[in-house]
């Protein structure tokens, strides 16, 4: 309802700017033109320029409308379709009692942005949001007929609105004194990654020290094999992409390492194609390569690993 209101005041405000700037710029200098008739060489000149002043001030109007008032309604919006979009999400996935897809990954980078293809300045202006996609709200969107999107949620967001994205389960906090193998959110993600249909695992340089919850993770699926044949394991875009002022060799020397570490802790052996991978599927012996790592590489990559593994689920 509120979202409707926004868009009937939007169009209200777009009709009355538009037909006060066509009046200015038109009807109202074409009527006093008529004024100067009569006067002649610099007078003429002058009163044609005076006169002129009601154009101007119709382009002005026009252009406050198209560079100031359109974007920002554009921008607010489209805020409230993707609240809207995200409540009713939740709403839906909350009594969806299908095997999900569970997505792990450090709250670092909740949503794991990914890069978009390049826009025009006027796209951007108009829908700013979406330059930076992520994996999240892709998994939600791709898969959401297949196997509903759930993961854990960041304990301080708990009492806020839930993104456009995977549903989340926010763990219950831990009594004082409980060992950090029996916490919560550890005995969370055993409960999800056994009952899930699929697993997508997003790491990065972090397991390189193993000292964090992505590495707890990561050993986890290792230890269980019937875990480890249906996750997926992705490349943060962040550290995947080949940076600036790296060479090719360098690029493939860092990613070969971060392979190697991972294969380590969750127990899958690293084919050789991962030196520049972005995603592995070890069980189903897929490799996923790419310098630029785009949300239309990793969206290829989502949707042929889970064709492979399940003919249904595109």
């Amino acid at each position: 309802m509120l979202l409707l209101l926004l868009a009937m005041v939007f169009l209200a405000i777009a009709g009355i700017n538009m037909v006060a700037g066509m009046w200015f710029q038109s009807f109202q200098a074409q009527a006093d033109i008529t004024d100067c008739v009569g006067f002649t060489n610099n007078a003429l000149a002058g009163c044609i320029a005076e006169k002129g002043k009601f154009a101007r001030t119709g382009m002005v109007l026009q252009y406050v409308f198209a560079v100031a008032i359109l974007p920002f309604f554009a921008y607010w919006l489209s805020r409230g379709g993707e609240y809207l979009a995200a409540k009713s999400a939740a709403d839906r996935l909350a009594w969806d009692q299908r095997a999900p897809l569970i997505f792990l990954r450090s709250f670092d980078d909740d949503q794991v942005t990914l890069k978009n293809s390049p826009r025009t300045p006027l796209q951007l202006l108009m829908s700013p949001r979406r330059w930076r996609l992520n994996l999240d709200r892709m998994l939600l969107s791709e898969f959401m007929s297949w196997a509903p999107p759930r993961a854990l949620g960041k304990p301080e967001e708990k009492d806020k609105a839930s993104p456009f994205g995977a549903l989340r389960k926010f763990s219950e906090p831990d009594p004082p004194g409980t060992p950090e193998e029996e916490s919560h959110w550890r005995n969370d993600v055993r409960h999800y990654t056994d009952a899930a249909r699929v697993i997508v695992m997003i790491f990065d340089e972090k397991i390189l020290d193993g000292d964090n919850g992505v590495s707890w993770e990561m050993q986890y699926i290792g230890d269980n094999p019937a875990i480890l044949r249906k996750t997926v394991f992705f490349v943060n875009p962040k550290y995947a992409e080949r940076h600036r002022q790296e060479t090719a060799d360098e690029h493939a020397a860092r990613l070969a390492k971060l392979w190697r570490r991972a294969g380590e802790m969750s127990g899958f052996a690293v084919m050789q194609d991962t030196a520049r991978a972005f995603a592995c599927f070890p069980s189903q012996k897929l490799v996923f390569s790419g310098e630029r790592c785009s949300a239309s590489e990793y969206l290829m990559a989502l949707r042929a690993s889970a064709h492979t593994f399940d003919p249904a689920a595109v």
